[in-house]
């Protein structure tokens, strides 16, 4: 079976999650959002590798 290395949908959706919960991690305004985001980017980014991984 031919694997594809293109970027698909779920691969889009995912970065575009990781960019915003990298971005709320360092809000300086709204503590709140950063307290949420801190953990939420820290697990998407260690799970990268993995998230492409599954097709």
């Amino acid at each position: 079976m031919y694997r594809s290395l293109k970027l698909d949908n779920k691969g889009s959706q995912f970065y575009l999650m990781l960019y915003w919960a990298q971005a709320l991690s360092v809000e300086k305004e709204n503590y709140e959002l950063q307290e949420y985001f801190i953990p939420l980017a820290k697990v998407l980014a260690e799970g990268e590798e993995q998230i492409k991984r599954v097709k």
